[in-house]
């Protein structure tokens, strides 16, 4: 059976370790921006939307954790997603004022079937999705198993290359 892509954003939390200390860039509740997958969020360039300056004047603001089907505590249940659309898209900013100081990044999710996390338009991390530019027909590599799980992928040390210093998404 295949899965849509479909990031469940019950837990997204971008962590950096600056040394001996590690502190959130990006946490796992509050207001997000988002848009359901029912079409392509960039067109004609489907990359868009990932980069960072992206005009996201058609998302919406929603509290995260977002979610269908079993009922969770919080956040933003998609009542419309079952049999309509199989992907959301996120956007949040983040601000980092010296990013050669950050060791290492963090991605914690909580993910139902296969997400993709970009930012400022580089895919950093990959869970259960194929390689290549995924559109919104983009089918996850196979179900997530039950319970769905926490999702933790740790990236390199060479963040410099996609972390700016300023603003990020």
């Amino acid at each position: 059976m295949l899965h849509r892509v479909a990031l469940t954003l019950a837990l997204c939390c971008l962590a950096a370790s600056l040394r001996a200390a590690t502190w959130s860039l990006v946490g796992a509740t509050g207001t997000w921006r988002f848009l359901r997958g029912t079409n392509e969020t960039s067109l004609p360039n489907t990359a868009a939307w990932r980069a960072a300056g992206f005009n996201d004047a058609a998302f919406a603001n929603a509290s995260a954790p977002f979610w269908y089907d079993d009922v969770r505590p919080g956040g933003t249940q998609l009542t419309d997603m079952a049999n309509r659309y199989g992907s959301i898209f996120h956007g949040k900013t983040f601000t980092v004022s010296n990013p050669a100081e950050i060791g290492a990044l963090t991605l914690e999710a909580y993910c139902d079937d296969g997400y993709i996390a970009w930012i400022n338009g580089v895919a950093v991390v990959r869970y259960n999705v194929g390689a290549g530019n995924p559109t919104i027909n983009t089918f996850a590599l196979g179900a997530a198993s039950e319970p769905v799980p926490v999702i933790a992928n740790a990236t390199s040390a060479e963040n410099s290359r996609w972390i700016p210093s300023g603003t990020g998404t």
